[in-house]
């Protein structure tokens, strides 16, 4: 008996016990930037965000990913555990109050949660994705901006090449 409950029970208390991210923030924010989707690309951004005095709230769907990010950002961040087409977690990270919503998912994702929050939200919708030749999709789904790193890093570069051809 002492051998066998302690086996049953074990699994049982460890997903009982184990940490969980939060599921909305602590207060009502307003004004804030939300980030939806963590990846290094979103990193840089979140970091760049972290200079402004806007609060930022983090939005991610896998619960380790999103217990990982709450103890990388723990003062600088919300971060919220949560599916992001689920309306609560759009009422639980403040989105209707946002200055900005920043979506770094896929091209078919992303255009998903601009069409389920535009019509919510006052604020600037960013999308940041691989191919800029979604931007004419995404801009019709609602998005204020579509943006591609790979596409400006090739601009800067270009402009680069034909500014100083010799060197």
């Amino acid at each position: 008996i002492f051998v066998v409950i302690p086996l049953l029970l074990a699994p049982f208390l460890t997903t009982l016990l184990a940490p969980a991210p939060p599921r909305r923030t602590p207060h009502h924010l307003s004004g804030h930037a939300v980030v939806m989707g963590y990846d290094e690309l979103t990193s840089s951004v979140i970091d760049s965000l972290t200079i402004s005095d806007h609060d930022i709230v983090i939005i991610e769907q896998d619960k380790a990913k999103a217990l990982e990010i709450a103890t990388h950002y723990r003062k600088r961040a919300y971060v919220i555990w949560g599916d992001y087409t689920d309306p609560g977690t759009w009422s639980a990270a403040h989105i209707t109050s946002a200055h900005y919503i920043v979506i770094c998912k896929d091209e078919r994702q992303t255009a998903s949660i601009i069409l389920g929050i535009r019509g919510l939200v006052k604020g600037k919708i960013i999308s940041i994705v691989d191919k800029l030749t979604y931007e004419r999709y995404l801009r019709y789904a609602g998005a204020d901006y579509v943006l591609s790193p790979k596409h400006e890093t090739g601009r800067i570069l270009a402009r680069h090449a034909v500014l100083n051809p010799g060197g």
